[in-house]
């Protein structure tokens, strides 16, 4: 009773609040039902279940955290206003039946423009499925990041189907404070991270067995991936090429005949992966260096040091800024700060460098992930190695390390805190790659599980 009246007292008040939220409240408890009922993706253990609707609960005052913090501290004077803005006025000239202004109504100028017109058209979906209102939209985002969660864990399940260590890649992804707080946030964070997971899940899946719809789900999320965030498009078609090559030799060596008889399926992919690397290589002088150097290898060191110096002079990227290291754009100067950068990256600010709360959310977040690494460090050992016979894991590898690489450039901590949620899943994954010991429990007596032959069905 007294609920029901609280409802009905904030619909009167706000009804276009109270709406958002009882339907992304559905929204959801639809998705729960889907995941953790009986049959369910997560309903095969009761510990992984718990953990999986605590991580869907905390979504819920992490984006309402976003919420108050763009509005309440700032103003209103952040990026999540500024979609959420968008997001309506799109969402409301497609119903109106004004679809070219909905879908090409922005002006492109740099690579940057075209990543925010997605981004806001993207915001527009969340639109359609909450109304206007900025809590609804930010709770309808923070389900979006929670699905990236959840796809990258059934990566995970279809290359170790029986791992004890499910539990512990579950508690990282859907717990990690920091993890869940940036993938929870309206705008372009929320999706990058779920592109991220869709292209892992659907190339785990592409790498057992060719179907169709995992080679729509990685060309779809490859290409929206590109189109916000134009350089981590190459890199993920390079991942995609050596988990493919690997995956073919397995089953060529096996003497798999569908394996022999389909090579249109990868030759299409790497096709439509080629275009997207052309693209990007035209596109990337554009994006922050005013005009192409030698090679593209010195396009790429000059473009991190740009963004390195630029952010490390920007009073306004949301964080503090730290102190210019390189100044000089050559390979050698790139490659002797990368240790140094890797590091702060992954791991700073410490305790001592934070002074106010999100910094010592941010250091805390950092403090966990270097227990993690030091704790689980035979696994990363052992994801290293399984690299070699495991595509999934190769893919993984190839992503993530020339991610870490270009990200270390950064050189503001809000900056930082906000991207590394783009590797750290990829980190979380070789964390809970099972020892020899436990990885035998998946394999048939007598056989590591690395090397057994995969049987490809017919599509």
């Amino acid at each position: 009773m007294l609920v029901a009246v609280g409802i009905g007292l904030s619909a009167t008040i706000d009804p276009d609040t109270s709406g958002a939220v009882g339907r992304s409240a559905f929204l959801c408890l639809l998705v729960a039902f889907l995941l953790f009922s009986r049959g369910g993706v997560l309903s095969g253990e009761r510990l992984l279940t718990v953990i999986g609707v605590a991580g869907l609960l905390l979504r819920i005052p992490l984006a309402l955290a976003h919420v108050a913090v763009a509005y309440w501290i700032y103003g209103g004077e952040t990026d999540l206003s500024g979609f959420y803005t968008h997001g309506v006025r799109i969402g409301r000239e497609f119903l109106e039946g004004r679809f070219e202004e909905a879908l090409f109504g922005f002006e492109y100028t740099f690579a940057g423009d075209l990543a925010l017109a997605v981004v806001h058209r993207l915001s527009a979906l969340l639109y359609f499925f909450v109304g206007p209102s900025a809590i609804g939209m930010s709770l309808a985002s923070g389900l979006v990041g929670f699905l990236g969660s959840l796809l990258f864990l059934r990566a995970y399940q279809t290359e170790f189907p029986s791992s004890r260590e499910t539990r512990f890649l579950a508690m990282c992804l859907f717990l990690f404070p920091g993890l869940a707080f940036w993938s929870s946030l309206l705008g372009k964070d929320s999706w990058i991270y779920f592109f991220l997971g869709w292209v892992t899940y659907s190339a785990a899946q592409l790498f057992k067995a060719v179907r169709f719809r995992h080679v729509c789900g990685v060309v779809i999320s490859v290409t929206f991936i590109f189109l916000t965030r134009a350089a981590i498009g190459p890199i993920l078609v390079a991942a995609l090429g050596v988990g493919i090559l690997l995956a073919m030799r397995s089953r060529i060596r096996d003497g798999s005949p569908e394996a022999i008889l389909r090579p249109a399926a990868y030759v299409s992919c790497a096709v439509i992966a080629a275009g997207m690397v052309m693209l990007a290589a035209s596109a990337g002088p554009r994006i922050g260096v005013n005009e192409p150097t030698a090679s593209p290898m010195d396009d790429l060191v000059a473009l991190a040091v740009h963004k390195h110096v630029g952010l490390a002079g920007d009073l306004t990227a949301g964080g503090s800024s730290l102190e210019a290291r390189i100044t000089e754009p050559t390979l050698f100067g790139a490659i002797q700060f990368l240790p140094g950068g890797i590091l702060t990256f992954l791991f700073r600010p410490v305790i001592f460098e934070a002074h106010n709360p999100l910094a010592f959310a941010a250091a805390f977040d950092g403090t966990l992930l270097a227990f993690l690494v030091l704790w689980r460090w035979r696994h990363l050992l052992m994801a290293a190695r399984a690299a070699v016979n495991r595509p999934l894991i190769a893919f993984c590898w190839v992503a993530f390390l020339p991610l870490l690489a270009g990200l270390s450039f950064e050189a503001n901590f809000g900056v930082i805190v906000r991207h590394r949620i783009m590797v750290l899943p990829f980190l979380f994954l070789f964390l809970a790659v099972p020892t020899r010991q436990e990885d035998s429990a998946d394999a048939p007596e007598g056989q590591d599980s690395s090397t057994r032959p995969v049987q490809v069905p017919v599509m």
